[in-house]
């Protein structure tokens, strides 16, 4: 800066954080990471990575996922990688109770659950997605005070900046991951439509018992809040 210059350092291992060309090195060091895995199938995004297998037998299932485990801290010692044991844990997808399972990790034990959350999404081991839901919506009731704020104000924000608020931070959080998350029942979807219903009664400045079919005698209101993907439909609406 200036006149002054920053002294040199070398990087042994890891990438600059902020860096441009970091992401671009980041992948193609781990490019090859599936190679070493067998019989199983493995999902990579950036630094957020899973593996998954299906079956019947339990026991081959935990004994082919251990062995993949092996392989994994095989290659992420020759390759300098470590990984976070924190972050990481084993989900069984299964509707009745999994118990005495052990996974281990560069000998290090793999923390079992019954959930994970994995891009953002909360997969729990009934794939209900009620831990995800449950999510979403307390999530969702912190950003509906702030358009209580914003309309709350001397100067009072109209109802299309309010329709521009909701769209941006309560509609887009519900939209993502809705195509997986449809599987849930609609007694536990119906949840995300009195969060909508809640953003369109502060936009139109209607009270909290005013019902959500009277309020969708305002055309425009109603196409913002229930329009839906094509071909895609995730909420019941009045």
């Amino acid at each position: 800066m200036g006149d002054a210059t920053s002294q040199r350092y070398i990087l042994e291992n890891g990438t600059a954080q902020g860096s441009i060309i970091s992401p671009l090195l980041f992948l193609i060091m781990i490019n090859d990471l599936p190679d070493p895995l067998r019989d199983m199938e493995s999902s990579l995004f950036a630094d957020d990575s899973c593996i998954f297998k299906s079956g019947r037998n339990l026991n081959h299932i935990t004994k082919s996922i251990q062995d993949n485990l092996n392989r994994i801290a095989e290659w992420c010692n020759l390759w300098g990688f470590k990984i976070s044991l924190d972050k990481t844990v084993a989900v069984f997808f299964s509707h009745r109770a999994v118990t005495d399972i052990h996974l281990t990790l560069d000998n290090q034990p793999v923390k079992i659950d019954n959930k994970a959350k994995f891009l953002g999404l909360i997969f729990d081991r009934k794939l209900s997605w009620r831990d995800h839901i449950n999510f979403l919506e307390q999530k969702c009731k912190k950003r509906l005070q702030l358009m209580r704020a914003v309309a709350g104000n001397s100067w009072e924000a109209n109802k299309k900046v309010l329709l521009t608020i909701y769209r941006s931070l309560i509609r887009s959080v519900i939209d993502y991951g809705s195509i997986a998350y449809n599987s849930a029942c609609e007694s536990i979807k119906k949840r995300l439509d009195v969060i909508q219903n809640k953003a369109l009664r502060i936009a139109c400045g209607a009270f909290c018992s005013t019902a959500a079919s009277a309020l969708s005698g305002n055309r425009r209101t109603t196409i913002i809040i229930t329009a839906q993907p094509a071909g895609n439909k995730i909420y019941s609406q009045s």
